[in-house]
């Protein structure tokens, strides 16, 4: 195994190699899920911009979405890439919905919209810096001045609510391990003389 090279490559083939044709049988559900992700996106962008907007800018939109070729491309296949950019949009609607009423309730439903979003792509670990960031200047903007603490308890809150979700997602598997139980399978966090193909720990 050399360096770079992924996984579920070996996954694939070895897969492969034991059900031969009879593989391509094991793709109906799976594809048929993974077109739903695109199905949730337009519901979720409608959403956004309907609200925000207005009727007509939801339309194009929408309309986007539908035809556009990289949802068109990505939308059938067995990839994290479509449910990430459709959940991420569900969790820029709940940071929306918390923007206009800040509560206990809107960070939570914002807590399980980033939750979940991280599920689908850990891209979205940004979500846990940018999206208190862009509450607060919207805040400042608007001239809105809240109570601090409060602010601040749910901030910790959502924080709180997103992690316990992506816990969920993963049944709590080796929840709480000690980084440096954790394996790495990156040159860099391998450690010293760790090689970039083998598992290597902090």
């Amino acid at each position: 195994v050399g360096a770079g090279y992924r996984p579920e490559f070996y996954v694939g083939v070895t897969r492969l190699s034991d059900r031969k044709l009879r593989l391509i049988n094991d793709y109906y559900v799976p594809r048929m899920i993974a077109s739903l992700f695109a199905v949730a996106g337009l519901a979720f962008i409608f959403s956004c911009i309907y609200f925000e907007v207005g009727r007509p800018s939801a339309h194009v939109a929408a309309a986007f979405w539908c035809f556009s070729p990289d949802i068109l491309a990505h939308g059938p296949t067995i990839g994290p890439d479509i449910g990430s950019v459709a959940f991420g949009l569900l969790a820029c609607f709940t940071l929306r919905g918390y923007g206009q009423t800040p509560s206990l309730a809107s960070a939570t439903t914002c807590g399980v919209g980033l939750g979940l979003a991280n599920l689908t792509k850990l891209t979205w670990l940004t979500g846990f810096v940018t999206f208190p960031v862009a509450v607060l200047i919207a805040r400042r903007v608007s001239g809105s001045h809240g109570c601090r603490w409060r602010s601040l308890c749910h901030l910790m809150w959502f924080w709180v609510v997103a992690v316990f979700i992506i816990n969920v997602g993963y049944l709590f598997e080796d929840s709480c391990l000690p980084l440096g139980k954790y394996s790495f399978c990156s040159e860099r966090l391998g450690g010293v003389s760790a090689s970039p193909s083998e598992l290597g720990n902090v």
